[in-house]
């Protein structure tokens, strides 16, 4: 943005060891976690306010 290229090989760099280390710890990416627990946390509210459950009309 500013026509400076002085910091892209440390931010490639930055970026290419984020990779490796998620690569490497083989965990599930952080939004497929905050999906699965919104709705986890969706259905327990349902079912506490004895709302049927999904697929039941």
């Amino acid at each position: 943005m500013t026509g400076s290229t002085t910091l892209l090989a440390p931010t490639l760099g930055a970026c290419a060891v984020a990779m490796v280390v998620a690569m490497a710890m083989r965990s599930e990416p952080v939004y497929d976690l905050l999906t699965t627990r919104a709705v986890r946390n969706a259905r327990a509210n349902r079912r506490a306010a004895g709302d049927p459950p999904d697929g039941v009309a």
